[in-house]
């Protein structure tokens, strides 16, 4: 069988742990010092059958200027949740800037396992919305690879 490859994109906001979360499944090394991304930076993960060309982009705004760019045939989304207003502007730019299928497959992630549950807010807008939602730990190694189970289940 034919592996198949898949675009994903991690969005959130600065030092939510996307970059972390890339690299413990690549190396198996937990990143203790905080290197910020600058603009994106594309790995490619293998999960089962499929290739995930993840794209880790930045979330200082600063570094993020072509952001809206790298969703453009994007076959799923990892949204890095830290507040509820930080939240919903990044579901804002993905889905109401017209640049993505609005059903295509959202996991939203809880990064903070480790220092305290996932709050109501964001419990209550994965049911509202329909979407996945993982609490992981990069520094406990909590739950790594969920998100990739949910997404090559619905891919």
């Amino acid at each position: 069988m034919q592996k198949q490859t898949k675009k994903i994109v991690l969005i959130g906001e600065s030092q939510t742990g996307k970059s972390s979360y890339v690299k413990l499944l690549l190396t198996g090394q937990y990143q203790i010092e905080y290197i910020p991304t600058m603009g994106v930076e594309v790995y490619p993960i293998v999960y089962e059958c499929l290739t995930f060309n993840v794209w880790d982009t930045s979330g200082v705004e600063k570094f993020g200027g072509l952001r809206d760019g790298y969703y453009i045939q994007a076959n799923s989304f990892l949204v890095f949740a830290d507040t509820e207003k930080n939240t919903n502007k990044w579901l804002r730019e993905i889905f109401y800037g017209g640049l993505t299928d609005p059903n295509i497959p959202l996991v939203l992630i809880w990064p903070k396992s480790d220092l305290q549950e996932v709050p109501a807010w964001l419990k209550e807008l994965a049911d509202k919305r329909n979407f996945s939602l993982v609490s992981i730990s990069t520094k406990n190694e909590t739950n790594l690879y969920t998100p990739l189970a949910f997404l090559s289940k619905m891919l």
